[in-house]
């Protein structure tokens, strides 16, 4: 069993690095998409 630990239990420093990463993974998830839709956006055209 895996013990969740909620944002009480952890040091401040602990919650900024967590916080800082879930931003960052959004961010990279953004940019990933905002790519793939480019490239698909590229592609129809150059099929015209």
């Amino acid at each position: 069993m895996t013990k969740k630990t909620s944002f009480n239990n952890l040091s401040l420093q602990r919650q900024t690095y967590i916080k800082q990463q879930k931003h960052y993974h959004a961010i990279i998830t953004f940019v990933r998409l905002f790519i793939l839709a480019g490239f698909i956006a590229l592609w129809e055209i150059s099929a015209a």
